[in-house]
């Protein structure tokens, strides 16, 4: 944490994370129908007829939403006991072995088996609610690619380049696991130049820190947030094609993936 950028960490945040607590919002809090709470977020009046009572939690989100769709992101609707149920089952499973990471995943996709009693529209509450990470696949797609292309031990890096300054920076260290023991950004102090300049200036600063990386790439801010949408192969390709994007070390399952021809 101590080598953290600040700035750096903030531009990653708002590249790769969204959460529900900054997008406006319509909140019902309801029990067994009756509703306790009927709010926007933002205190905007709330269009449509007025709901003394709920019996189908999902059509009122909808209906809701569509009426409030200029000023709002999202419905919620909540059912008191259903969220106390969820709360209790997710704090249940807790084990002092697993992986956070998969326990905070659990704690999204639980909540598809509360679907009557907590609701959201559009999409389902496991994609709406909380602090959502725009990573280019699901959290299976992840995990496969990282069973796949990442090496026991490995280092790799992911930069972005704007105007010619490191915008952002993730450096990820696996252990013999493939877990990740090593999370942190670069140290942007000395480092200037050209996009290859400073690609060049950062793997030599993580391989001091560090060790070397098996996998770096730097792109420009449009392409990341392309990649963040939804990671393409031949969007990388083409990228490095015309140089707005520079791949400094790749393993060989890497390396085939990105120079295989569409």
């Amino acid at each position: 944490m101590p080598d953290i950028d600040t700035d750096q960490w903030r531009n990653l945040q708002t590249l790769t994370t969204t959460s529900a607590k900054a997008r406006p919002r319509i909140i019902v809090i309801h029990e067994q129908g009756r509703i306790q709470k009927f709010r926007h977020s933002e205190g905007e009046p709330i269009k449509g007829d007025s709901v003394s009572a709920i019996d189908d939690a999902a059509k009122l989100a909808e209906r809701v939403y569509q009426a409030n769709a200029d000023t709002t992101d999202f419905v919620a609707v909540f059912e008191r006991g259903a969220v106390d149920s969820y709360f209790a089952r997710l704090q249940d499973s807790w084990t002092a072995d697993e992986d956070l990471d998969d326990y905070v995943h659990r704690s999204f996709t639980l909540m598809d088996e509360f679907s009557d009693g907590i609701v959201t529209y559009p999409g389902p509450a496991r994609t709406q609610l909380g602090l959502q990470y725009r990573l280019g696949g699901s959290h299976e797609q992840v995990e496969a690619a990282i069973a796949t292309y990442v090496r026991p031990g490995d280092l790799t890096v992911f930069g972005v380049i704007d105007d010619d300054q490191l915008w952002t920076s993730l450096v990820l260290g696996f252990d013999d696991d493939r877990k990740i023991s090593l999370i942190t950004t670069v140290d942007p102090m000395e480092i200037g130049g050209d996009s290859a300049q400073l690609a060049e200036q950062v793997v030599d600063r993580v391989t001091q820190r560090y060790r070397a990386p098996a996998l770096a790439l730097f792109v420009d801010r449009e392409l990341a947030d392309r990649l963040t949408d939804g990671f393409d192969p031949v969007l990388v390709r083409d990228a490095i094609t015309n140089g707005t994007a520079l791949l400094a070390a790749a393993p060989d399952a890497v390396a085939q993936v990105l120079q295989a021809r569409s």
